[in-house]
């Protein structure tokens, strides 16, 4: 655990102090020194401009700076050096750009007369467009060459009307019914393979609203209409591996049918498993449960009774998950490694207790950082080693969607970021590493 204090080492300009949180993905940038550091992305809008921005930290102030002068959107972090996002300049619509850290270092990568509408994610650390040819009625997907922009075709399916994402290997697309009434169909590739059309679980003949989909190491979840009868129809959860034997609609023993999801059902990674709420049968809780997309493999993760009062604390960094459970009466911290044998509470909170925005874990030493109303913890998976972060500021800032990770580990330190008193947001980072407790880089929180 860390014992050294946090400490604010930069602050945004006011331009940006409006938005009360900073959402950070982590990555690697080039750092004042010209060497390839942990740093973080976050876009944040400007008031002055009426546009995003984007920004990186590495965790001190001559780090903290522009990243980009384009409008970005879509911003996804590189698995070895710097960010992709879709940029937007006058001259060129929106396009795919690459950033290093530096903002003089963003460049254009495609150059699509009709502009790039969205990245769907990264495809074996590329980023991965869509584009429609609305003569043939098809959508092709392609990868974007990091270096030179090359784009190189991956798949074609019919229909333009497509939604998609990946886990950086595979890619789940589904088709929605166009102006002809063509049938719902979903598709997986992968970037060495064409596309496979995934077949639909029995007893449903037909994909009836897929919806909401999760995406993990090995496989994606989501919602679905199961026809029972013509009027039984119980949206339940359905995952695939991306293989039509993979494909399946859970049922875990010893029930007979498969688990029931309430709409707008969100779905998290935990190791290679994705986490959800969901309930089995008629009960009326909605416990956390845990699929790895297999009959066997699906199970509530707690006694059936408790519900899930927010979204969860932390990410899955370090194999592991937190989050508030309440049973009306009574609320407490767990943790889950995604196995009902591997959750367990941690300790007691107010019955209203919520976790505001997603913490993270340090990239070594176990313990994880999140935000508890306006007090900011660590944990380290006991209840001893659970305890609010002395000398802390108060939290303030709450993330507007609870997906957001308003703290990030970067190498040495936890940054996290909360408004200061005069509006402006702060960033502050927690030492990790004792061979820095004696100062070094002091100047650069200054």
């Amino acid at each position: 655990m860390a014992d050294a204090p946090p400490e604010r080492f930069a602050s945004m300009p006011a331009d940006l102090s409006y938005l009360p949180y900073a959402n950070f993905s982590p990555g690697y940038a080039i750092g004042s020194s010209g060497t390839v550091v942990p740093a973080a992305y976050m876009a944040f809008y400007s008031i002055s401009a009426q546009s995003f921005v984007l920004w990186t930290t590495d965790g001190t102030a001559d780090g903290t700076h522009p990243a980009a002068t384009q409008t970005p959107e879509d911003v996804l972090t590189s698995r070895t050096l710097g960010a992709f996002f879709t940029g937007y300049s006058d001259a060129d619509g929106w396009q795919v750009f690459r950033t290093d850290g530096p903002p003089a270092s963003a460049r254009m990568l495609t150059h699509e007369p009709d502009g790039v509408e969205h990245m769907v994610g990264l495809l074996d650390d590329a980023p991965l467009i869509q584009r429609v040819d609305a003569i043939a009625g098809t959508t092709t997907f392609s990868k974007v060459d990091p270096e030179t922009g090359a784009l190189s075709d991956v798949a074609t399916l019919p229909g333009m009307y497509l939604q998609a994402w990946t886990n950086g290997e595979t890619v789940f697309a589904v088709r929605e019914p166009g102006p002809q009434g063509d049938p719902i169909a979903i598709s997986s590739f992968r970037g060495d393979a064409g596309p496979t059309v995934l077949p639909i679980p029995p007893p449903s003949t037909a994909w009836d609203d897929p919806h909401q989909f999760g995406v993990g190491p090995h496989i994606a979840c989501f919602e679905n209409f199961t026809e029972y009868s013509p009027q039984d129809l119980i949206q339940e959860l359905y995952c695939t591996d991306g293989t039509p034997d993979g494909t399946r609609r859970p049922i875990p023993p010893p029930y007979s049918r498969g688990v029931l999801l309430l709409d707008e059902v969100e779905f998290w990674p935990v190791g290679d498993r994705l986490v959800f709420q969901g309930r089995a049968d008629d009960e009326g809780t909605l416990p956390l449960w845990t699929t790895d997309g297999t009959d066997a493999g699906t199970a509530k993760l707690d006694d059936g009774v408790t519900t899930l009062s927010n979204a969860p604390c932390s990410d899955d960094r370090s194999g592991s998950m937190y989050y508030i459970a309440s049973d009306g009466f009574d609320a407490w911290l767990a943790v889950t490694d995604g196995t009902p044998e591997g959750t367990r509470t941690v300790i007691d909170l107010p019955t209203n207790a919520n976790c505001l925005g997603r913490g993270t874990a340090a990239v070594r030493g176990g313990a994880t950082w999140m935000q508890i109303d306006d007090t900011l913890y660590v944990s380290d998976g006991t209840a001893a080693g659970t305890h609010p972060v002395e000398g802390a500021p108060a939290m303030t800032g709450y993330a507007q969607t609870y997906e957001a990770h308003t703290m990030v580990s970067l190498g040495r330190w936890i940054v996290f970021a909360t408004p200061n008193a005069d509006g402006t947001l702060g960033l502050w980072r927690i030492e990790l590493d004792s061979v820095f407790a004696d100062g070094f880089d002091a100047a650069a929180s200054r």
